[in-house]
Protein backbone atom coordinates (compact mmCIF):
# COMPACT_ATOMS: atom_id res chain seq x y z
CA UNK A 1 0.00 0.00 0.00
CA UNK A 2 1.50 3.67 -1.10
CA UNK A 3 0.12 6.63 1.10
CA UNK A 4 0.62 10.07 0.71
CA UNK A 5 -0.80 12.91 2.36
CA UNK A 6 -1.33 15.46 0.09
CA UNK A 7 -2.03 18.50 3.02
CA UNK A 8 -4.55 19.70 5.52
CA UNK A 9 -7.10 22.38 4.70
CA UNK A 10 -10.24 24.00 5.92
CA UNK A 11 -12.64 22.78 2.92
CA UNK A 12 -14.83 19.86 3.05
CA UNK A 13 -16.95 20.64 0.18
CA UNK A 14 -14.45 21.66 -1.92
CA UNK A 15 -12.12 18.41 -1.17
CA UNK A 16 -16.02 16.05 -1.75
CA UNK A 17 -15.92 18.31 -5.35
CA UNK A 18 -12.49 17.75 -6.38
CA UNK A 19 -12.67 13.97 -5.27
CA UNK A 20 -16.28 13.33 -7.29
CA UNK A 21 -14.23 15.66 -10.26
CA UNK A 22 -12.14 14.46 -13.04
CA UNK A 23 -8.99 15.10 -10.96
CA UNK A 24 -5.92 17.00 -12.07
CA UNK A 25 -5.18 14.47 -15.00
CA UNK A 26 -8.56 12.66 -15.55
CA UNK A 27 -7.51 10.23 -12.73
CA UNK A 28 -10.81 10.04 -10.94
CA UNK A 29 -12.79 7.28 -12.84
CA UNK A 30 -15.98 5.84 -10.84
CA UNK A 31 -15.42 7.58 -7.90
CA UNK A 32 -18.17 6.49 -5.11
CA UNK A 33 -17.71 5.60 -1.60
CA UNK A 34 -16.67 2.53 -0.29
CA UNK A 35 -16.65 3.06 3.30
CA UNK A 36 -18.58 5.24 6.06
CA UNK A 37 -18.86 5.70 9.81
CA UNK A 38 -22.17 4.01 9.32
CA UNK A 39 -21.16 0.95 7.48
CA UNK A 40 -23.36 1.49 4.44
CA UNK A 41 -22.65 3.62 1.74
CA UNK A 42 -25.22 3.79 -1.31
CA UNK A 43 -27.28 6.51 0.83
CA UNK A 44 -24.55 8.91 1.38
CA UNK A 45 -24.02 8.75 -2.61
CA UNK A 46 -24.63 12.27 -3.75
CA UNK A 47 -27.75 12.02 -6.11
CA UNK A 48 -26.73 12.73 -9.80
CA UNK A 49 -29.12 15.36 -11.08
CA UNK A 50 -28.08 16.08 -14.93
CA UNK A 51 -25.39 14.71 -16.68
CA UNK A 52 -22.00 15.48 -15.26
CA UNK A 53 -23.58 17.20 -12.11
CA UNK A 54 -24.44 15.66 -8.63
CA UNK A 55 -25.84 17.28 -5.45
CA UNK A 56 -23.33 17.34 -2.85
CA UNK A 57 -25.41 19.38 0.13
CA UNK A 58 -26.65 15.94 2.17
CA UNK A 59 -22.70 14.29 1.75
CA UNK A 60 -21.26 17.66 2.74
CA UNK A 61 -23.73 18.20 6.07
CA UNK A 62 -23.03 15.15 7.01
CA UNK A 63 -19.21 15.54 6.88
CA UNK A 64 -19.63 18.88 8.09
CA UNK A 65 -22.07 17.93 11.37
CA UNK A 66 -19.27 16.73 13.61
CA UNK A 67 -17.04 19.58 13.19
CA UNK A 68 -19.90 22.03 13.66
CA UNK A 69 -21.16 20.04 16.75
CA UNK A 70 -17.64 21.27 18.95
CA UNK A 71 -17.15 24.21 21.00
CA UNK A 72 -15.23 26.73 18.10
CA UNK A 73 -12.31 26.77 20.44
CA UNK A 74 -12.15 23.10 20.26
CA UNK A 75 -12.26 22.70 16.59
CA UNK A 76 -9.29 22.26 14.61
CA UNK A 77 -7.51 24.95 12.29
CA UNK A 78 -7.22 22.75 9.58
CA UNK A 79 -9.85 19.99 9.77
CA UNK A 80 -9.76 18.64 6.29
CA UNK A 81 -6.88 16.27 6.17
CA UNK A 82 -6.18 14.51 2.28
CA UNK A 83 -4.55 10.84 2.73
CA UNK A 84 -4.20 9.21 -0.85
CA UNK A 85 -3.65 5.61 -0.55
CA UNK A 86 -3.58 3.44 -3.73
CA UNK A 87 -2.35 -0.33 -3.92
CA UNK A 88 1.17 -0.61 -5.64
CA UNK A 89 0.85 -0.95 -9.55
CA UNK A 90 2.15 -4.59 -9.05
CA UNK A 91 -0.55 -5.39 -7.03
CA UNK A 92 -3.82 -6.60 -7.65
CA UNK A 93 -7.21 -4.30 -8.28
CA UNK A 94 -8.17 -4.30 -4.59
CA UNK A 95 -12.63 -4.45 -4.19
CA UNK A 96 -14.34 -2.24 -2.94
CA UNK A 97 -15.23 -4.87 0.29
CA UNK A 98 -11.36 -4.69 0.81
CA UNK A 99 -10.63 -0.95 0.67
CA UNK A 100 -13.49 -0.57 3.33
CA UNK A 101 -11.73 -2.96 5.19
CA UNK A 102 -8.74 -0.98 4.75
CA UNK A 103 -10.42 1.70 6.22
CA UNK A 104 -11.82 0.35 9.24
CA UNK A 105 -8.03 -0.66 10.23
CA UNK A 106 -6.86 2.80 9.70
CA UNK A 107 -10.06 4.21 11.63
CA UNK A 108 -9.31 1.68 14.80
CA UNK A 109 -5.63 2.72 14.29
CA UNK A 110 -6.31 6.61 14.57
CA UNK A 111 -5.11 7.50 10.64
CA UNK A 112 -8.36 8.41 9.49
CA UNK A 113 -9.51 11.46 11.81
CA UNK A 114 -12.84 11.26 13.73
CA UNK A 115 -14.31 14.46 11.77
CA UNK A 116 -13.97 13.16 8.40
CA UNK A 117 -16.26 10.33 9.59
CA UNK A 118 -13.69 7.50 8.15
CA UNK A 119 -15.20 7.95 4.93
CA UNK A 120 -12.89 6.89 1.95
CA UNK A 121 -13.41 6.65 -2.03
CA UNK A 122 -12.17 4.66 -4.56
CA UNK A 123 -11.10 6.39 -7.36
CA UNK A 124 -8.22 5.18 -10.27
CA UNK A 125 -7.26 1.92 -9.92
CA UNK A 126 -6.23 1.26 -13.97
CA UNK A 127 -3.07 0.16 -14.09
CA UNK A 128 -2.96 1.05 -17.92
Amino acid sequence: MIGRVLGRGTRIAGLVRYLYGPGKAEEHRDPHIVASWTGETSSLEPAVTGPGRRDFRRLIGLLEAPLAAQHEWLRPDLPVYHLVSRASPEDRILSDAEWAALQRIASAAGIVEIALNGIIKRVDESRS
